[in-house]
């Protein structure tokens, strides 16, 4: 083989690894663009009660939260605490019982918004909002108020702006960076 052949044959070889790292590069990129996905086999936590703490007792079980409408809810040992979080005087209380008994507590952030963090996805009349469970992956679903202002993502897309505003029923309202938060 004559030493321009073989010279040749050292570029073209060059360039097919070029080719494949290019392609490689693209590939990851473009689906690092893409965000987080839903994992549609995760466990839905829905609230049945949702209200604002005006009092609670935590010295004893079972646990007693006043909530602003005047609802008492108490909450036994059998309870996980999602977030592993304490709900405390001027915080949003959701309860359910489904896969079993939990409670969530979310702070405050402003005059009626109660901010849920983490990665939210639309869901049609719903928010999924992603949550801390035993290291296992799962999904915090509220419906949306009607006065939601989530920023146009369609139905399964990744709310922007890093948490979800509710109401004092539990209810979105707006995504942060949306609307009146």
């Amino acid at each position: 083989m004559s030493t321009l052949a073989q010279r040749a044959r050292g570029v073209s070889r060059a360039t097919s690894w070029l080719t494949v790292g290019l392609a490689l590069a693209v590939g990851t990129s473009a689906s690092g663009c893409l965000g987080p996905t839903i994992d549609e086999n995760a466990t839905r936590y829905v609230p049945e009660t949702a209200g604002v703490v005006m009092e609670s007792q935590v010295t004893s079980t079972p646990f007693e939260f006043q909530l602003s409408d005047g609802r008492t809810i108490p909450i036994g040992q059998e309870v996980e605490f999602i977030d592993r979080a304490t709900p405390l005087v001027g915080d949003l209380l959701l309860t359910g019982s489904k896969p079993s008994p939990w409670v969530a507590s979310v702070p405050p952030v402003g005059a009626g918004c109660f901010k849920k963090g983490g990665v939210a996805f639309d869901r049609g009349d719903w928010v999924e909002i992603e949550i801390s469970v035993q290291t296992e992956r799962a999904y915090l679903r509220v419906p949306k108020a009607g006065t939601w202002s989530g920023g146009g993502e369609a139905p399964g897309e990744e709310i922007t702006g890093g948490g979800v505003c509710l109401d004092a029923q539990g209810r979105a309202f707006a995504a942060q960076g949306h609307g009146r938060y």
